[in-house]
C-alpha cells in the first residue's frame, strides 16, 4: 500500500475536537472527561472527574502523582511532571488551544 492510501491511526477519522479542559493545565485539550485521555500541553491522564474534587488523591493512570503536584509541577515546567517534559508542547504552540487559567 502506498504511503498516501495508507490509513490513520483512527482508521481514516478526525479526531474529536478537544471541548474540555484539563484538569491539570486548564487548556482545552480533551475531547471527553474521565476518558483516559492524555493532554498534549501538560501530558496529564485524564481517568476520572473524581480527581477535581480530590486533587490530593494520588491518580493511578498517572502513576500516583497527584492532580496538585501535577498542577504545581505545570506552573514550575510546563509538565505535569519532569518525565514528561519530551512529550509536551513547547510553549510557543500553546497559542491555538484555548486556556482557562486554574487558581489552585
Amino acid at each position: 500500500m502506498s504511503a498516501s492510501r495508507k490509513r490513520s491511526k483512527t482508521g481514516g477519522r478526525k479526531a474529536p475536537p478537544p471541548q474540555f479542559i484539563c484538569p491539570c493545565c486548564g487548556y482545552v485539550t480533551l475531547a471527553e472527561r474521565g476518558a483516559y485521555l492524555i493532554c498534549a500541553i501538560c501530558f496529564w491522564e485524564d481517568e476520572d472527574i473524581l480527581y477535581d474534587k480530590n486533587p490530593r488523591e494520588p491518580s493511578a493512570a498517572n502513576h500516583g502523582l497527584t492532580l496538585a503536584e501535577a498542577r504545581a509541577n505545570f506552573r514550575a515546567i510546563g509538565a505535569c511532571e519532569a518525565a514528561m517534559l519530551p512529550h509536551v508542547l513547547p510553549a510557543e504552540q500553546r497559542a491555538a488551544y484555548l486556556h482557562f487559567p486554574l487558581d489552585n
